[in-house]
């Protein structure tokens, strides 16, 4: 399950039991790889927090974090982004990005 994230909601980034994070950016607008990432974000409950973040909605999370091109998956460890993709990619490229931060 997805958690959404704005600002205000940040500090579960850094603060969650210390869990691995993926946090999916996204465009309401546009076809994002969502499918995939639910996918793993229900496959890894409990080992990793998914959270998404429309644009539209909250400019300063992307801001913070030099967002530029959607989609962008970050991938965070300990507070810091240890990885990322920018632009769609294919399940297993995902999933092995998830696993280096397990």
């Amino acid at each position: 399950m997805f958690v959404a994230l704005c600002m205000a909601k940040c500090p579960v980034l850094y603060h969650a039991d210390f869990r691995p994070c993926i946090v999916h950016h996204f465009q309401q607008l546009r076809v994002c790889r969502v499918g995939i990432i639910e996918e793993l974000a229900n496959d890894y409950e409990g080992q990793v927090i998914v959270g998404k973040c429309d644009i539209e909605e909250d400019e300063d999370l992307p801001m913070r974090f030099g967002v530029r091109n959607i989609p962008t998956i970050l991938f965070i460890k300990n507070g810091e982004v240890v990885d990322k993709q920018v632009g769609a990619a294919a399940r297993p490229v995902f999933e092995e990005k998830l696993k280096s931060i397990l």
